[in-house]
């Protein structure tokens, strides 16, 4: 049976790495051929080459690089990659030394006169100075800092004969390519610039300074200038109107109480523990007996696990029903019930004369049928445990939640920018979930919160909302008036809703101040600019 050819991967030339392993990985077979094109990305430097190698061991495939590209082949073999073999034939492309400069001739004559058997398979570094086919007269060429051998330093890689991916015809010898290593970047030198103040200059300098502050001076005390105070009629003012902040992608939320704004949200999970505060007593339970005593004219039968209970609190169940005989005149029925403690404790262990009350009985019928400790109740021991209530998780709850939102908070302003409004008070917190480690009633003295939380606010340009309340105040008064300045100052803000599903946030402002006649006070301002007193009272007077 013909053996099965091994399946061959085709990269792009401009396919980085990951890709390249990313291909790998997906195929299925453990034996791969990777054909690269010339100067494909992914082999241009020893660590891409290196990864590929380690990638591929670590999957557990067999790579082999195909390639003509004679760099990337150099960089394979030395990551121990087997290299495909080229065509018979074909020799990787050259790059042929253009003529060399004299100075690189004599080198050269030099090392014809000594030469020396270069070692197969190595590099070779030699320097190569580039010569234009129309060389430039030495006048007219540049200096390069005083370096006359300014150029690119070549490497030289000679494979060896042995390889099949340099096999040539016999009458042919391997082309050595080179390649730029290192460049030789000219050396310039900056001049450097001083200038140095002579006596004549400072005192110059010091007469022109001297004179521009007298000047400033005389000008503040000598120039004419006049500071108008205007006051008009002004009525009360008291009003509430919404202003609605929503994401900026809303492009259905228009009006003149609509600020848009940028959408922020920050959601956390925050593990906390807390102490118990319930305890429960689980020593041993004391026990003894009850005398029933009824005074009534009727039997009483009593229920097994009815409660009897001390002034103090403390409460007893019997453990059998019983029938109490009723009274005979004035001598009372009586009957004789075991009885245990509800709970543990030594402070169960009371002793008679002790009376018991049955707290179900009506307030009439309680003073004719209560019970009496017999002797005494013996047994009970304390074993205080730690107990969690459902106050305690309640508590627990809410504490877990306020630490969370703090550090949200933080979160939250750090991506505000520099242009945009941050506000603390428009923060939404949204409790997604709370859920306790225990249940209420469990025994521990610790137990955990996990609560998951999401905080969001709507992030608003600066001087957006300033403009958005003078323009909403503005519909509440008439064309002819304005609310005043110091009353939009002292507006109250609060969050009223909020719809994370909408991205909106719903503020009630309050105003209550003064509203007055409207006044255009750049207007003004320019009309009484370099007026006289007499026609800056008749302006003032005709508004």
């Amino acid at each position: 049976m013909a053996q099965s050819p091994t399946p061959v991967l085709f990269i792009e030339a401009n396919s980085d790495i990951s890709e390249v392993l990313d291909q790998i990985a997906k195929h299925k077979a453990d034996e791969l051929i990777l054909s690269f094109p010339h100067q494909a990305l992914a082999l241009q430097n020893h660590i891409n080459v290196t990864l590929l190698n380690t990638y591929a061991t670590k999957l557990g495939k067999k790579i082999t690089i195909a390639s003509t590209d004679p760099v990337a082949r150099k960089l394979v073999e030395l990551a121990n990659i087997p290299l495909h073999a080229l065509p018979k034939h074909h020799h990787a492309d050259v790059i042929t030394a253009p003529e060399p400069s004299p100075i690189e001739e004599e080198e050269s004559e030099a090392t014809e006169s000594e030469p020396e058997e270069e070692p197969a398979d190595t590099e070779v570094e030699q320097e190569f100075y580039w010569k234009p086919d129309n060389p430039t007269p030495p006048a007219q060429r540049p200096n390069y800092g005083g370096n006359p051998r300014a150029g690119f330093k070549m490497k030289t890689i000679t494979p060896t004969s042995s390889q099949q991916d340099w096999e040539d015809d016999e009458d042919q010898s391997p082309v050595p390519r080179k390649y730029p290593t290192q460049l030789y970047l000219p050396k310039f030198e900056i001049p450097k610039l001083s200038f140095k103040l002579t006596r004549q200059h400072k005192v110059g300098m010091a007469i022109i300074g001297a004179g521009l502050v007298i000047l400033g001076t005389v000008s503040f005390f000598i120039l004419p200038k006049a500071d108008v105070v205007i006051e008009v009629q002004s009525e009360a003012f008291q009003k509430q109107f919404t202003i609605s902040l929503v994401d900026e992608t809303d492009v259905q939320a228009v009006g003149p109480s609509i600020i848009p704004g940028r959408f922020i949200e920050v959601t956390r999970e925050h593990v906390a523990t807390f102490k118990a505060s319930g305890q429960e007593n689980k020593g041993d339970k004391a026990s003894g007996q009850i005398n029933v005593v009824n005074r009534t004219e009727g039997i009483q039968g009593i229920l097994a696990n009815t409660r009897f209970t001390t002034e103090s609190g403390l409460v007893f169940r019997i453990k059998n029903e019983v029938l109490v005989p009723p009274a005979r005149g004035s001598t009372p029925g009586r009957a004789v019930v075991e009885a245990e403690a509800e709970s543990g404790g030594v402070q169960y262990n009371v002793t008679s004369p002790l009376t018991l009350t049955i707290p179900n009985l009506s307030d009439g019928l309680k003073p004719l049928l209560y019970g009496e400790v017999v002797g005494s109740f013996t047994g009970g021991t304390d074993n205080i445990v730690g107990v969690v209530s459902n106050e305690d998780i309640d508590a627990a709850k809410q504490e877990a939640a306020k630490n969370v939102f703090v550090s949200a908070e933080t979160e939250l302003a750090k991506q505000a920018t520099r242009n945009e409004q941050f506000n603390p008070a428009f923060i939404q917190n949204d409790v997604i979930d709370a859920v306790p480690s225990v249940t209420p009633g469990a025994e521990q003295e610790d137990f955990e919160i996990r609560v998951q939380s999401r905080s969001w606010t709507i992030v608003i340009p600066k001087d957006a909302f300033q403009e958005a309340l003078s323009n909403a105040a503005s519909f509440e008064v008439d064309p002819d008036k304005q609310v005043t300045d110091r009353t939009l100052s002292e507006a109250t803000i609060e969050p009223v809703e909020s719809s994370f599903i909408n991205h909106q946030i719903n503020l009630v402002v309050g105003l209550t101040g003064r509203v007055g006649p409207r006044l255009e006070v750049d207007e003004i301002r320019n009309q009484l600019m370099r007026q006289d007193i007499p026609t800056a009272e008749g302006i003032i007077k005709s508004l």
